[in-house]
């Protein structure tokens, strides 16, 4: 049987569908789905960043929210028939990833941090492929042991060969 994929987000704010000729169709009853190239509407082919409005959050409407995920225009109407507004792929985050040094590409290192405090601020910058260095802003309540938790959750997050450095710094700039 073939298999489709789905696209959706934690924010329950957009959903999307695999049609048969692989397209993905945004469902109109949920959100309205624009796809932008700087603040212009992307043209078919183009690929630009989700903005969405929800239309079924009566609490907490997000309007125009700038999701972070970037698809590619469909070129024409869909082969399929369907006519609701689609994407001929979706390309997904556009976040800064760690490269292994196997040739593994890992995002979301946001994941380390929960659990910790004591850190301000943190920048997570690949040196080599074989150097990661931290660099924090630490608050009063950082310490050996929040050190220790930070640094056994980075390795279980991207694993073995790299040589970690902490290095605390008083800002990181914007």
């Amino acid at each position: 049987c073939p298999i489709a994929d789905y696209y959706g987000s934690a924010e329950c704010i957009v959903f999307a569908a695999q049609c048969k000729a692989g397209a993905y169709h945004f469902n109109p009853l949920l959100s309205i789905v624009e796809v932008l190239r700087d603040s212009s509407p992307a043209y078919p082919g183009e690929q630009g960043r989700l903005i969405c409005t929800t239309l079924t959050k009566q609490v907490m409407p997000l309007l125009r929210y700038e999701i972070g995920d970037d698809a590619v225009v469909m070129d024409e109407r869909c082969p399929c028939g369907l006519h609701y507004h689609g994407a001929k792929t979706i390309v997904g985050r556009t976040d800064d990833n760690i490269i292994t040094p196997d040739g593994r590409s890992i995002g979301r290192i946001d994941h380390i941090f929960k659990g910790l405090h004591g850190i301000r601020e943190c920048q997570v910058v690949q040196e080599s492929i074989h150097q990661i260095t931290l660099k924090i802003v630490k608050a009063e309540t950082f310490d050996e042991l929040q050190e220790t938790l930070l640094l056994r959750n980075l390795r279980e997050r991207i694993g073995p060969g790299f040589e970690i450095q902490i290095q605390q710094v008083p800002s990181i700039p914007r």
